[in-house]
């Protein structure tokens, strides 16, 4: 699937056709992360914004296209190049009506956080330290700032795998079970695969004008791929 990103909605909402749409988008957080392939050593820039209540988040990066999550609404796509928004239900197409989180055994191999000691400031932001032990890597340190406010939107409506979801000791699990901590750094003893750049505010708004909406809501994932062609 192509690379989407986050987008954070506020303002009066304005129906186009089945679901309901913002016209604008309001932003009061920006976080910007980096996070490196260890197996080709590309390193990409995600840009995050976030609206203070915890309902809506954004995430972009230099694909074109941007993934906008609503709390309590559809997943949006939004591509500026062909100036269109395509309107799906992300939990659906992950399976969310099928065996329940709850009931998902623990996925063999998965890393299992543990709380460590150590404590460290990001991006002017206190850090907390997990730790897991990875075969291939060793030990493995994940740090957690604590934010003044919600981030978690970005983990439970992704493409998280819902064992993690379920799983307070993943790295994943960790962030949704502190609702103010973001998963900030990933480092082993040789590298780091994720990196915080900079924590600010924002005053950036999107604008839905000029999109032209398509409704994906009740399709599946080759019918919306094939739709953005």
């Amino acid at each position: 699937m192509k690379t989407l990103a986050l987008l954070v909605l506020s303002g009066t909402a304005m129906r186009f056709g089945a679901p309901q749409i913002p016209e604008k988008i309001s932003f009061n957080y920006e976080i910007v992360q980096q996070t490196k392939n260890q197996a080709t050593g590309n390193i990409e820039k995600t840009t995050y914004y976030f609206t203070k209540d915890g309902n809506y988040a954004e995430v972009t990066t230099n694909s074109g296209q941007s993934l906008i999550y609503v709390k309590d609404g559809p997943t949006l796509m939004v591509d500026d190049k062909k100036k269109n928004i395509t309107t799906f239900s992300l939990p659906s197409l992950l399976g969310s009506k099928n065996t329940p989180a709850s009931k998902m055994p623990a996925k063999p191999g998965a890393l299992q956080l543990v709380p460590g000691n150590a404590t460290k400031t990001i991006c002017g932001y206190n850090a907390k330290s997990y730790t897991a032990k990875d075969p291939a890597k060793g030990n493995v340190t994940f740090w957690y700032l604590q934010l003044n406010f919600d981030p978690s939107i970005i983990y439970k409506m992704g493409l998280s795998s819902k064992r993690e979801l379920n799983n307070p000791d993943s790295p994943i699990g960790v962030a949704v079970t502190h609702p103010d901590y973001l998963l900030a750094e990933v480092s082993d003893p040789k590298d780091k695969s994720l990196e915080t750049l900079s924590v600010k505010n924002t005053s950036y708004v999107f604008s839905t004008a000029g999109y032209e909406i398509k409704d994906m809501t009740n399709k599946n994932m080759s019918e919306i791929l094939r739709s953005n062609h």
